[in-house]
């Protein structure tokens, strides 16, 4: 755009660009960043316990962050749309809070999650599995080492509960702020199109349109007078701009909560699912 990063809205899919861009970087390494010695059930297995915690760093950093952006976007358009606050208003006293709150908490995540030694390898690659209990652990304690491995079975037990539940939280908590926004900027645009409908040059139509409907009765058969009333309504609505443009308007806010909604179940709703049944689980 030739606003370029000047307006609110564009600074915001900056930020959510970079984390997303972060998270899929650290998922592309091909299973690399998984300590050597779990070669024998991870593939490509090349790294250790430094390229272990940088990934499961990262992936945890990129996708909560990413998270907290896609609500930032939606507040932001609830402000702008919903409370009819002003760029210049929301770029002063609302931007810094839809930028930091997103970068706080990712970092924040992260940084616990790193000293409570939560980031292990899964199996399948991403070295962020909370508790670290391979194949090799099968038969020995939390805190027991098997010979020829130097990693401890039950690695990042202790406090895992919590995580599983700052997990949970953190998860589908900006689902939720994305579905409430949007839910209330479509009411929003909906109550405005009512209120043109029953305030605006549509009103005045349809009150002409029904008393010729009127007149027309009283001088014709029923049928022809129905007839002719429901042609002047429908000429009324589509040949008046402010219907259209408003129909249009809620059309689009609807088409975009959707999208923001289907977008979601895209990227997370599998993992979601296994979020879910993990914690059923345990």
């Amino acid at each position: 755009s030739h606003v370029g990063v000047s307006s609110s809205h564009h600074r915001l899919l900056v930020g959510l660009s970079i984390f997303d861009i972060i998270s899929s970087v650290s998922h592309s390494t091909f299973n690399a960043a998984a300590p050597s010695e779990d070669a024998y059930d991870t593939w490509n297995a090349r790294g250790n316990e430094l390229t272990r915690d940088a990934q499961g760093f990262l992936v945890t950093f990129g996708m909560y962050g990413g998270l907290f952006y896609n609500a930032a976007l939606s507040l932001y358009y609830l402000a702008l749309v919903r409370y009819g606050w002003s760029e210049d208003y929301i770029r002063i006293k609302i931007e810094p809070f839809l930028h930091g709150v997103p970068i706080v908490v990712a970092l924040v995540y992260s940084v616990a999650l790193l000293l409570g030694k939560h980031f292990n390898n899964n199996s399948i690659g991403s070295c962020a599995e909370s508790v670290y209990y391979p194949l090799h652990c099968d038969g020995y304690n939390v805190g027991e080492t098997r010979d020829g491995f130097e990693i401890p079975c039950g690695r990042g037990l202790k406090g895992s509960g919590i995580d599983l539940i700052s997990n949970m939280v953190l998860y589908f908590v900006p689902a939720a702020i994305m579905a409430v926004s949007l839910t209330m900027i479509y009411a929003a645009v909906r109550q405005q199109e009512n209120k043109n409908k029953k305030y605006g040059v549509a009103a005045l139509r349809a009150t002409v349109s029904n008393t010729i409907s009127q007149q027309d009765s009283e001088h014709s058969g029923g049928l022809w007078a129905s007839i002719k009333k429901a042609s002047l309504r429908w000429s009324s609505d589509v040949s008046n701009p402010r219907i259209k443009k408003s129909r249009s308007k809620s059309r689009s806010v609807m088409h975009k909560a959707f999208g923001y909604a289907f977008a979601w179940l895209l990227a997370f709703g599998l993992r979601s699912r296994d979020c879910l049944l993990y914690m059923a689980h345990h």
